[in-house]
């Protein structure tokens, strides 16, 4: 039986798979400094199960909606399609984390399973995550978001 993503993530330490000739990740890993201000925008969602993007930082705090959050989902079905985040560093060493996840029929968040997995595409100062969720074969068109990680944005809606 061929291994699915999360089995192959977990043997290989995270690293990168190849699935069909394309680089699909597990995890989206970014140093931060200066302080940036993130445009979150959400391209497309699956409504069943309800997506979600899953947003960490070591090293300092996101500020969102007036709230200073280390860890936080930005599920499809109640955060808003386009908003900004404010990142405030407390390390040089600070790194956001983002990742693809969703609910399943109980309502239990779930990730990094099955053939969840995400690609990444570099578009300027824009990253695009196009994640597959585990509950079906590889496909990265459950959840799309895009990250403006312009250092110029000026902040509108937060705080």
């Amino acid at each position: 039986m061929t291994p699915n993503l999360s089995e192959r993530f977990a043997r290989d330490r995270g690293a990168p798979q190849d699935v069909g000739g394309v680089t699909v990740h597990n995890i989206l890993r970014r140093r931060l400094n200066a302080d940036p201000i993130i445009r979150v925008r959400r391209l497309h969602a699956s409504a069943n199960p309800v997506q979600g993007l899953r947003v960490k930082i070591d090293g300092g705090f996101l500020l969102i909606n007036g709230q200073r959050l280390k860890d936080t989902v930005l599920w499809a079905d109640s955060a808003p399609a386009e908003f900004e985040m404010r990142c405030s560093l407390r390390t040089s060493e600070a790194e956001l984390k983002a990742w693809n996840c969703w609910r399943d029929p109980k309502g239990t968040m779930q990730a990094w399973i099955g053939d969840a997995g995400m690609i990444i595409e570099e578009i300027g100062h824009r990253t695009r995550l196009r994640c597959s969720d585990g509950s079906h074969p590889f496909s990265p068109t459950d959840l799309e978001v895009e990250l403006d990680f312009r250092p110029e944005l000026t902040p509108s809606k937060i705080d």
